[in-house]
């Protein structure tokens, strides 16, 4: 593979460069954070004996910089058992070049490569809890939470580790824009939920439908249309409190309950993070919204407060439910 991005190359694994991998492979934070391994202290026979194997590795590739022609960091693709449309993806990257993009362009220029030239549909993460920089990284691809695997990997210095997976699937991206006063009418009128849910119907209170439609008092807060595939498939609005922002979102009526909702908070939560400084995120939610808790919780917030709220002319039990985020 030989891939050009604005600053680098990304092609083949060669022996020679086991120079420029041993810098990095040397450093023992990129070393456990990559894959809970020691750091190499000299290039010795078993060093050599690795970097034989890499370069007969079809799925290892380097990150050259074009301007010092120098490797700063590795690419490695990985089949999954019985999915020819899968791909695993891991990367390490020399830690006197973190933080300038790299990882970032040239990433995501592989995964552009083989999404569209190679049929391939979907790519899976598996990254540390720990690796806050990592789960950054992937958050900004596009990639969204998908599970979390207990003792995944022996770490030379905790012992077994579990492994966060995170997933990125071709086509499958939210475009998030300014509500427009067009689509706010039509979530306001035309969007109706079943059963308990018509709670949720912009039209279920006067107040609220008015402050919706209302374009003026809309834009005191960031409010936002989601489309999926060139549909307008949801909203979300910030309403920002120093360090907090507070999510209210809502999701097309016939998509409810079809397991979009983790998928959606997560893409949210992508969205805002390069956006917006932040240390914790809140989200309110009806108590008999089990549904909607469930999501959340998945998601990784957690009720911190249990209260009354008048709404739709009557008391309601509501949750308060808040995300500590560390960047």
């Amino acid at each position: 593979m030989y891939i050009q991005t604005k600053r680098c190359i990304v092609r083949d694994f060669e022996y020679n460069d086991s120079d420029d991998f041993f810098e990095f492979l040397s450093d023992e934070e990129t070393c456990l954070n990559d894959g809970g391994y020691l750091p190499f202290k000299e290039k010795d026979e078993l060093f050599d004996a690795i970097m034989v194997k890499q370069s007969q590795d079809s799925g290892r590739f380097v990150v050259e910089v074009k301007e010092i022609g120098k490797v700063i960091g590795a690419i490695h693709l990985m089949e999954v058992d019985g999915n020819n449309e899968m791909l695993e993806i891991g990367y390490i990257f020399n830690p006197n070049y973190v933080g300038y993009g790299y990882a970032g362009e040239t990433v995501s220029a592989v995964i552009d490569y083989f999404f569209n030239e190679m049929n391939i549909n979907k790519f899976d993460a598996g990254v540390f809890p720990f690796n806050i920089k990592s789960k950054q990284l992937l958050k900004k691809l596009g990639f969204i939470y998908d599970h979390l695997e207990k003792d995944a990997c022996k770490h030379e210095k905790l012992g077994m580790c579990d492994f966060e997976h995170y997933i990125k699937v071709k086509n499958n991206v939210f475009v998030f824009e300014k509500l427009t006063q067009r689509n706010a009418l039509i979530i306001a009128d035309e969007w109706k939920y079943d059963g308990d849910y018509a709670f949720y119907d912009i039209s279920a209170d006067i107040e609220d439908y008015n402050e919706f439609i209302n374009e003026e008092q809309r834009n005191k807060n960031d409010m936002f249309q989601v489309f999926l595939e060139g549909e307008l498939v949801g909203f979300f609005c910030l309403m920002r409190n120093d360090n907090e922002i507070e999510i209210g979102l809502g999701l097309k009526p016939s998509l409810c309950g079809k397991g979009l909702g983790k998928v959606f908070i997560t893409e949210i939560e992508a969205f805002l993070m390069p956006r917006y400084k932040y240390d914790t995120l809140v989200m309110n939610v009806a108590k008999f919204n089990e549904r909607a808790i469930k999501s959340y919780f998945s998601c990784g917030y957690v009720t911190t407060k249990v209260y009354k709220n008048y709404t739709n002319g009557k008391d309601y039990d509501f949750l308060e439910m808040k995300k500590i985020v560390n960047f």
